[in-house]
């Protein structure tokens, strides 16, 4: 029923005391077309009903939150083994059910970081919560996956580094 080109990320708003609970967020980080449905799959972030249903009535057409994606497999960063990184990837959900993207394209790209969608108005831009630009050889560069915690009222991002496993991280 549904095709995608190249999904990287899926969660599950499985807060019952989300508004969103039950809402089912995919990541298309390729653009191509699809084998079986010969459909166009497009990057960004399709969202569906519990029931699988197309919830938010964007059809075809993903949100992209004003992002530019990473559509290149080129890293001007010479990196070894991530050549062929495109966004967005995972995804993760807090437990008010904002939706939070990781992009662990190259930094050349300007999308590396970590985004936030409203899920009250998922066509609206995308927030910059955590961009690698800013940081670029110092404590993260390529975020693949996150997870966000909350304790005490307080929300904890914590986030893994592509490249943590080739490079030391200075103090």
């Amino acid at each position: 029923r549904f095709n995608f080109f190249t999904p990287a990320g899926l969660a599950v708003d499985n807060n019952p005391n989300s508004p969103y609970f039950g809402r089912i967020y995919v990541t298309e980080s390729r653009e191509g077309v699809t084998t079986k449905s010969g459909r166009t799959a497009q990057q960004g972030i399709y969202i569906y009903g519990a029931d699988l249903s197309d919830i938010t009535q964007q059809g075809l057409n993903p949100y992209v939150g004003g992002v530019s994606w990473n559509t290149s497999n080129e890293d001007s960063d010479n990196d070894e083994n991530r050549d062929s990184m495109y966004g967005p990837a995972r995804i993760a959900i807090d437990d008010d059910g904002s939706v939070y993207i990781c992009d662990n394209g190259p930094s050349k790209d300007n999308t590396s970081g970590v985004w936030r969608m409203d899920p009250a108005n998922p066509s609206a831009n995308f927030v910059d919560v955590l961009h690698s630009s800013e940081n670029r050889g110092k404590l993260y560069q390529r975020i693949n996956s996150a997870a966000i915690v909350q304790e005490n009222g307080r929300k904890y991002l914590y986030a893994v580094d592509n490249t943590c496993l080739n490079n030391s991280v200075a103090n």
